[in-house]
C-alpha cells in the first residue's frame, strides 16, 4: 500500500512540474504540404532546460527565433535547444515537404529535460496537398452547333482527390492546329478592366505615395497571362507578401485598394455576354477546390480535325509542382455554318467532381 501511494504521489509530482514546465506547446493541426508553419514553445524561464525536437520525415526547420547561433545542434532529423537569448522562449518555422501521399499525417515529438526529470511531448499536424486526376476520357466527343447554342455529347471529368485547391491551366499541344484565345468580348473586358483599374491606382498613388511600386507592379503582373513558370510564380508570391504587409500597415489602403478593384470590375462586366453560363460554372468547381485559370478561353476547332488533345498543368497555392496530364479524345463537330472553325469555351468541355 505505501509503495502504491509513493508511486502515485511521483506521478502527481511529475504531472504537476510538467504543467509548471510547460505553459504552451504549439504548432497548428494542418499545412498545405511545401508550405511553412509556425510553432512556439513556453516554458518557465527560471528553470534551465535542454529541448530536443524530433522531425518526422517531411518536416524540416528552416528558421528559429530565441536560440543563440552556437546555442543548438542538429543531428539527422534531431535537433536539440540548450543556449537561448531569454530563457522560457522558443519560436519556429517548420517547412512541409511535397509528399507522395496526398494526405498525411505527421507527428513532431518534443523532449524536454532538466535536471529534475524530463518530459516528452507529442503533436500531430495532418498535411494535405491536390491531386488531380482524370476520371473519365471520352473516346469521342461531338460539338454539334445550332441556332441555340452549342451541345456537347460528353466531357472530360476532372477529379481533386486531394484537400488542397488546385490551380489548372489547360492548354493545348504545341503542333496542334487548335488555337486556344480570349473571346472577343472578354479580350475587351479585360483590356477595358485593367486600363481602368490603372486610371483608379494612380489616384491611390496620390493617396499612399509609399505603395506605388506595389500597385504599379499589381498592374503590370495582372496584365500577363498566368503562367505556372517558377520566376512568374515567385514574381506574384513576393507580390501577394507585399501586399499583406501594406494591408496590415495600413487598412485604409486596403479598403480603397479593394474598392478600386470592384468598381473597375463592375464598370466593365457589361461587355461579357456569357457571363451567367460562366458563373454558374464557377459556382460549381469551387467547392470542389479546384480552380481553373482562364476559364473564360476558348478553344477554335477547326472542323476538319478528327482529335481534341489538351495539356492540364497543376500547381497550388504553395508553388508545387506536378507532371501534366495529357488528355485525348476522337471529336467530331456538326454545323452548318460557313466558318471553318467552332469556337468553344473551355469549361465547356469539362466537368470537375
Amino acid at each position: 500500500m505505501v509503495n502504491n501511494y509513493i508511486t502515485k504521489l511521483s506521478i502527481l509530482n511529475m504531472l504537476d512540474n510538467s504543467y509548471k514546465l510547460i505553459k504552451s506547446l504549439y504548432i497548428p493541426q494542418d499545412c498545405l504540404q511545401g508550405a511553412e508553419f509556425p510553432g512556439h514553445i513556453l516554458w518557465d524561464g527560471q528553470i534551465p532546460i535542454k529541448i530536443k525536437v524530433f522531425l518526422p520525415d517531411g518536416i524540416s526547420v528552416s528558421e528559429m527565433y530565441n536560440v543563440r547561433y552556437d546555442g543548438f545542434t542538429l543531428d539527422g532529423n534531431v535537433i536539440e535547444l540548450f543556449g537561448f537569448e531569454v530563457g522560457g522562449y522558443v519560436g519556429f518555422v517548420f517547412k512541409s515537404s511535397k509528399l507522395d501521399e496526398h494526405s498525411v499525417t505527421k507527428r513532431i515529438k518534443f523532449l524536454f529535460e532538466s535536471e529534475a526529470y524530463s518530459i516528452e511531448e507529442e503533436r500531430e499536424i495532418y498535411l494535405f496537398r491536390p491531386e488531380i486526376a482524370v476520371e473519365h476520357k471520352p473516346e469521342f466527343i461531338e460539338i454539334k452547333e445550332t441556332n441555340e447554342g452549342k451541345i456537347i455529347s460528353d466531357k472530360i471529368r476532372v477529379a481533386n482527390k486531394g484537400d488542397g485547391t488546385a490551380l489548372l491551366i489547360i492548354n493545348v499541344p504545341e503542333n496542334s492546329r487548335i488555337i486556344k484565345k480570349r473571346p472577343e468580348d472578354f479580350e475587351e473586358f479585360f483590356s477595358n478592366f485593367w486600363s481602368d483599374l490603372e486610371k483608379r491606382f494612380d489616384l491611390l498613388k496620390n493617396t499612399y505615395p509609399e505603395f506605388e511600386d506595389i500597385l504599379s507592379e499589381f498592374i503590370e503582373i495582372g496584365r500577363k497571362s498566368p503562367s505556372f513558370d517558377k520566376e512568374n510564380l515567385s514574381e506574384l508570391k513576393r507580390l501577394l507578401e507585399k501586399l499583406v504587409e501594406a494591408f496590415e500597415e495600413n487598412e485604409d489602403f486596403l479598403e480603397d485598394f479593394g474598392n478600386s478593384i470592384v468598381t473597375a470590375y463592375l464598370a466593365n462586366l457589361y461587355v461579357v455576354t456569357e457571363i451567367s453560363s460562366f458563373l454558374e460554372f464557377i459556382k460549381s468547381i469551387a467547392s470542389r477546390k479546384t480552380l481553373l485559370l482562364e476559364p473564360m478561353a476558348i478553344f477554335e476547332i477547326p472542323k476538319s480535325d478528327d482529335e481534341l488533345s489538351v495539356i492540364i498543368t497543376t500547381t497550388d497555392l504553395a508553388n508545387n509542382e506536378y507532371p501534366p496530364i495529357q488528355v485525348s479524345a476522337k471529336v467530331k463537330v456538326v454545323s452548318s455554318t460557313p466558318e471553318d472553325v467552332v469556337r468553344v469555351p473551355i469549361y465547356d468541355l469539362f466537368e470537375f467532381s
